[in-house]
C-alpha cells in the first residue's frame, strides 16, 4: 500500500483553526432558530384519535370494496344470464327450424360447448379473484 503524503504540521494547524473559526461563526445562526415545539396540549397529536381515524379509513375501504364487488358481480350475472338465454334461443331455433334457422351439427355443438366453457371460466374467475382466501 502506498503511504499517505505527509502534510506539514503548520498546514494541519491552519486547517484546524480555519474549521474552528467557521464553526464558531455558524453557531449563532444555528441556535437562533430552535426547533419549533407545540404551543399547547391541543397542538399535540392525540394517538387515540389517530388510531380511530385509521380504523375509520379501513372500514370505509372495506365498504367501498364490498360495493365494487357487488356491482361487478351484478354486471357479470346479467351478462351471463343474457348469454345463456341467447344460447337457449339458438337451441330452440335449431330444434324447431324456426325462421329457417339451421346450423351444422358440429358448429351448433361447438357453440354450446364454448358457451358453457366461457360461463364456467368466468364464474371461476369471479369467485377466485373477487373473493380471495385469507392467506393471499
Amino acid at each position: 500500500m502506498a503511504e499517505a503524503p505527509k502534510v506539514p504540521q503548520t498546514e494541519v494547524k491552519r486547517r484546524v483553526a480555519e474549521f474552528t473559526a467557521r464553526a464558531k461563526t455558524d453557531a449563532p445562526a444555528r441556535s437562533a432558530a430552535p426547533m419549533a415545539l407545540p404551543q399547547s396540549i391541543e397542538d399535540k397529536i392525540d394517538i387515540d384519535q389517530e388510531i380511530a381515524r385509521e380504523q375509520q379509513i379501513k372500514n370505509e375501504n372495506a365498504a367501498q370494496d364490498i360495493r365494487l364487488k357487488r356491482v361487478t358481480l351484478n354486471r357479470l350475472f346479467v351478462f351471463l344470464a343474457a348469454e345463456t338465454v341467447l344460447i337457449f334461443v339458438f337451441a330452440l331455433m335449431q330444434g324447431t327450424q324456426w325462421l329457417s334457422f339451421h346450423l351444422e351439427d358440429w358448429s351448433f355443438k361447438l357453440l354450446v360447448a364454448a358457451t358453457i366453457a366461457q360461463i364456467t371460466g368466468m364464474l371461476f374467475v369471479a369467485v377466485r379473484y373477487l373473493f380471495p382466501t385469507k392467506a393471499e
